[in-house]
């Protein structure tokens, strides 16, 4: 709509007129005197310049072009027919001369924004005769802005004594990079000119890029050093680059006098600390006796930068006298030349409100109390808002993320959700700087009609943040898995865990739908089949579950239960339960060569499918496609496939995807370069076994591939002593070696050679004659031979230490599980390292019972963290004198626990081991990283057959409720039982149909009356369940000559099962040897353990324990907020 000219509007036209005939009066001026010498100029031989390229910056679509001579006509010009300048990436529009010295563009649509085009000029289609362009024809222009907002320099102390640091920053850039570029086109240089190597430590495409130098030394003199950004950089979409350099200067020195900058002091409910400011790095250590207290405090040190950080018992509020003594050194040797003392104040305590528990969910059972933890504040605002049930989808969509924040910024809940039920306060009391923790009753606000879900804030007035509970009081405890065919739910008791009879369950979908309901059976679990949900309403969101006048819910998603550290990782199939084996004949090709391969697809029962079409995408070394192809397999699901690489073809890895339908099933990678496959060999010859005080000897020999010895040629050879597996054939059964080797490796031998005429050198290195470990030794030999031109080939052997005149063997026990007092008979052996039996003069056993515990501990950075500690105790202590190189003897475990025996030799330590538990029911501490969660333990190891029963110990944190079930990417069976102690037996069937793995999986739950603040109320547990898959593998017998001349035939003869189909390649040793190429395995893919496809998800995570009950002092103390009397119902 025309709203009429504006005063603002008149004024504008004006200036813009004005400025319109100022130009025109200067341009006739000027057209004047060029026109008198331009004649002058061209018969001089000087041609014309272009003086300037630009594109407006609003809307991007005029592109001016101007010259520093009048060659185009005096008056503005109609469309040019022939184009003055090519455009690319393409633009289209018309050319005008809109004066004699300039040339316009006029995009129709607008140039294309974030984008860098250039402007390459065609003088035949604009220059008169006679006249020539002098300087460049080619110009670049860019649309949108890409530049640098910010380049930050500082230098941080290298690790350990000395006068080296590191340049570290960070380059803030308006749009996002790759670190690849930026590395590209970063520069740091030294006074000298040199430069700088440089590192990227960002590892993703993003705006802010961080860097770091190699090490620098500091000198008395200072150095400047120079980063620099070049103007070609790109952005991470490759359309524009900086188009100017950026730099930036940082100078070092080194000061030999250490200088003190202050402290800074901080005080918390976890301690205090004090930092202390240097002009360089202090080692902590030193710093701690260079320093002195008064009063005096026990105190620790460490290092933060150039900072000292001290922290101890200081008491806030209290005044500290600190004394920095003369002498005191850096790390870089710089000096203290006098005394400093401090006089320090450790401040109080930031007043703080925090609740004592995170969650979600309050048992109806108990007291019904929140505890408020505070801190240094006599008041602390309350409120309270409630959220009606039939509103639970709707706040969170609404709020989001934002319903599950901890902290509130003031505002309640939409008036269309719910209503603010109660706003007050509270008023702790407590010791200054002491923690003090109020317990809030809410039992009131749950009268009549009052079921809902609450959001409790609590703010200390005159902050802008406080902190928030969203809490829902209920008695029923969920636990859901969902798995591919169905989704099964669990509910308990919170008070009793007792199995909760005819709970309702509705099954809400991402658009507020019931896609499935039902209720539970007198197991308290109810299993809603996929195939009888509405998929058509959308996908499952929520679950409510309601009994009686109470009820519950869970966000399906967001309750997901943290199964970090479960051993669950696994092959993913895809969503229509195909995968392919894709493999070629090599993955190594030269351009022009051809790719072969074959793929090999199966479904999720490990059968060939029907025939079935399958698309091939072709991929270059940047990602894009070259091509696709539709392919069928054949009737053992197999497709053979090729691609010839053509003669011009770039290197880099290549890759072919297989796609069913849209899923990804398989894919197969191959590389393309212009290599040399290696030329020569080299090998380690070891003559004899090496015992400790004696030499190792080695001879490395090389040679050129069918060809004379590599003489002359140098070699690097290093030796390594390492811990080693003592494994004899034929004694499969026994165990050499414990848990942990006492050995740690150690170079021995690092030197340099030549080859001698014959393609030989020698090395010899001393093994120490005072070599102990328990476990077996072995030296590591290592040598490259490199040939003419830098390039070489490696040669790897290890070979055995004798340590010990035998090794002590444990057979391994046909079962880990014993009753309590039962007699565990062991079977041992002696071995010569050769793998012969030899009577031992004496052996030690030794009988530990490993207890553990678990506790809570607090991190430097003030959060917390369970650590296990295990407390063996050695139970007993045996000399056994064999009689024979074998033999037994037995040991009774005295109560529940777990148990090592550890077998030795007395004279070299050379040890063995042999762990086993007394089962049953019953209390043992056993060894939990994690209180969230379960041991499940095999009783015997490897492939179970269907019909089996497989038998497993489970060591639970706490008593409680179990739900055991067997599941793949479905739930195929499930038993819940009671634990009363900590530790469980449990047999669970073996099922036809599992290919090749499932997972025994244990959820264990406990009743909120035993929970505790910082505990958990949930424990889970999973380990694979492998199924028979051995007799799946195919034999494959080849027969072939050893050596054979260039261009003859070689005969084969290839042995397996009947109906077997073959792939079989001839390929040269030294491409595969460039490429580290295995021998493609099939079986080993196909069989290879797969993820565990159910998820889970609680409530139980969620559970807030009970602050306990209110105190008898008036309102304001304990806070009964039933007697306040702002609440609804």
């Amino acid at each position: 709509m025309d709203r009429g000219s504006t005063p603002f509007k008149d004024k504008k036209n004006i200036i813009i007129a004005l400025l319109l005939m100022i130009c025109t009066i200067q341009a006739a001026g000027l057209l004047k005197n060029k026109h008198e010498s331009v004649s002058a100029r061209m018969h001089s031989g000087e041609g014309v310049k272009v003086t300037d390229v630009s594109l407006d910056s609003q809307g991007y679509s005029q592109l001016l072009l101007a010259f520093d001579m009048p060659i185009g006509p005096e008056a503005p010009s109609y469309v040019l027919k022939q184009a003055p300048a090519t455009i690319t990436p393409e633009v289209k529009g018309e050319w005008h001369w809109i004066n004699p010295y300039a040339l316009r563009f006029t995009a129709d649509p607008a140039f294309k924004e974030d984008t860098r085009f250039t402007i390459d000029l065609k003088p035949e289609n604009f220059l008169l005769d006679g006249q020539r362009i002098k300087g460049d024809t080619t110009f670049n222009v860019q649309t949108g802005s890409f530049g640098i907002n910010e380049i930050s320099l500082r230098t941080e102390p290298v690790a350990g004594q000395g006068r080296k640091v590191r340049i570290e920053g960070h380059i803030n850039f308006s749009n996002y990079v790759t670190p690849e570029n930026t590395l590209k086109n970063l520069s740091l240089t030294g006074p000298d000119g040199k430069e700088i190597p440089l590192s990227i430590t960002t590892r993703y495409d993003d705006y802010y890029q961080r860097f770091v130098s190699a090490p620098l030394e500091k000198y008395v003199e200072p150095k400047t050093y120079v980063l620099k950004v070049n103007k070609d950089l790109p952005d991470g979409r490759g359309a524009m680059v900086l188009g100017k350099d950026y730099e930036k200067k940082i100078e070092i020195v080194f000061n030999p006098e250490l200088g003190y900058s202050g402290y800074k002091a901080a005080s918390s409910l976890n301690g205090a600390r004090v930092e202390l400011g240097f002009s360089s790095p202090v080692i902590p250590a030193h710093g701690l006796e260079m320093l002195s207290i008064k009063p005096s405090v026990n105190i620790s040190a460490a290092a933060s930068g150039k900072k000292l950080i001290l922290s101890g018992p200081f008491k806030p509020g209290k005044k500290y006298s600190v004394t920095l003594k003369k002498g005191l050194s850096a790390a870089d040797g710089a000096l203290l030349e006098k005394n400093v003392t401090e006089n320090i104040t450790i401040p109080d305590i930031e007043p703080t409100a925090d609740f004592s528990s995170a969650g979600m969910f309050l048992s109806e059972s108990g007291y019904k109390t929140l505890g408020i933890e505070s801190v240094n504040t006599r008041e602390i605002n309350i409120t309270v808002d409630r959220v009606f049930p039939n509103n639970l989808f709707s706040l969170f969509t609404h709020y989001g993320y934002m319903a599950f924040d901890p902290n509130t910024y003031g505002g309640g809940i939409s008036a269309a959700l719910g209503n603010r039920i109660f706003s007050g306060k509270v008023n702790p009391p407590g010791k200054k700087n002491a923690k003090t923790t109020t317990p809030l009753s809410i039992k009131s606000f749950i009268a009549r009609g009052g079921k809902g879900l609450y959001r409790i804030a609590a703010t200390i007035p005159g902050k802008g943040r406080g902190v928030q509970r969203w809490v829902m009081i209920t008695d029923l405890g969920v636990v859901a898995k969902q798995g591919d065919d169905e989704t099964l739910f669990w509910i308990s008791s919170l008070s009793d865990l007792k199995p909760v009879v005819d709970a309702k369950i509705q099954l809400i979908s991402n658009r507020n739908q019931i896609m499935a309901s039902g209720t539970t059976n007198s197991r308290g679990m109810l299993v809603l089949k996929k195939k009888g949900m509405h998929k058509d309403l959308g996908t499952p969101y929520m679950a409510v579950i309601t009994r009686k006048n109470d009820m519950t819910f869970m966000l399906m998603d967001r309750f997901l239960t943290d199964r970090s550290g479960l051993d669950i990782a696994g092959q993913r199939l895809s969503s229509k339960g195909l995968t392919a084996f894709t493999y070629g004949e090599r993955n190594l090709y030269r351009p022009g060569e051809t790719v072969k391969g074959v793929a090999v697809v199966r479904d999720r029962k490990l059968q060939p499918p029907k025939e079935m079409p399958v698309v091939m995408v072709y991929s270059d070394q940047r990602g894009r496609e070259l091509f696709r192809r539709t392919v069928h397999t054949d009737d053992q699901g197999m497709i053979e496939f090729k691609r010839a690489i053509p003669d011009y073809s770039p290197t880099g890895q290549f890759d072919i995807k297989l796609l069913a339908g849209k899923d990804r099933i398989g894919n197969f990678r191959y590389s393309v370069e212009d290599f040399m496959p290696d030329r020569i060999s080299a090998e380690i010859i070891t003559a004899k076994e090496t015992s400790i005080g004696q030499d190792l000897n080695f001879e490395v020999e090389g040679r050129y591939l069918f060809g004379p010895p590599a003489e002359n040629l140098p070699v690097n050879a290093r030796v390594i002593l390492e811990p080693a597996q003592f494994s004899p054939e034929g004694y499969e059964k026994y165990r050499f070696n414990t848990d942990e080797s006492s050995f740690k490796p150690r170079e021995i031998l690092k030197t340099e050679a030549k080859l001698d005429e014959s393609g030989k050198f020698s090395f010899a290195v001393s093994i120490p004659a005072t070599l102990k470990s328990n476990s077996a030794v072995q030296g590591r030999m290592t040598a490259q031979v490199s040939e003419t031109g830098g390039r070489g080939v490696t040669a790897t052997k290890t070979g055995p230490v004798l340590i010990s005149k035998f090794h002590p063997g444990l057979k391994k026990l046909t079962k880990q599980g014993y009753e309590q007092g039962e007699s565990v008979k062991l079977d041992y052996v002696t071995l010569t390292p050769q793998g012969e039996k030899i009577k031992a003069a004496k052996l030690t056993m030794k009988l530990y019972r490993d207890r553990w515990q678990t506790i809570v501990r607090a991190t430097p950075s003030g959060s917390y963290k369970y650590v296990t500690e295990r407390d063996p105790q050695l139970l007993e202590t045996r000399e056994i004198s064999p009689k024979d190189a074998t033999g037994t003897f037995k040991v009774s475990p005295p109560e529940f626990g777990s148990y090592r025996i550890i077998l030795s030799d007395p004279e070299s330590g050379v040890s063995t081991q042999a762990d086993f538990f007394c089962g049953g029911w019953g209390y043992s501490p056993w060894a939990l990283e994690n209180p969230a969660r379960l041991e499940i333990i095999p009783t015997r190891k490897g492939d179970y057959k269907p019909g089996e029963m497989a038998e497993y110990q489970i060591r639970t944190p706490f008593a409680g409720r179990m739900l055991v079930s067997i599941e793949d990417n479905t739930i195929r069976w499930t038993k819940t039982l009671e634990v009363r102690g900590n530790t469980a037996t449990i047999k669970v069937p073996v099922q036809k149909g599992i290919n090749p793995n499932a997972y025994v999986t244990a959820t264990l739950i406990r009743s909120v009356n035993k929970l505790e603040s910082g505990s958990s109320a949930r424990a889970v547990g999973a380990v694979p369940l492998f199924v028979d898959r051995e007799s799946n593998r195919l034999g494959i017998n080849i027969t072939c000559p050893k050596t054979t001349r260039p261009e003859k035939k070689v005969a084969l003869q290839v042995q397996t099962t009947p109906g077997a189909k073959l792939t079989i390649a001839a390929v040269d040793e030294g491409i595969l040897r460039l490429s580290g190429q295995k021998t493609p395995s099939p079986f080993d893919y196909f069989y290879a353990k797969r993820t565990l496809g159910v998820r889970w998800s609680d409530t139980f995570g969620l559970l807030m324990p009970d602050a306990g009950p209110i105190n008898k002092a008036a309102a304001g103390g304990g806070m009964e907020l039933a007697m306040m009397k702002q609440f609804a119902g």
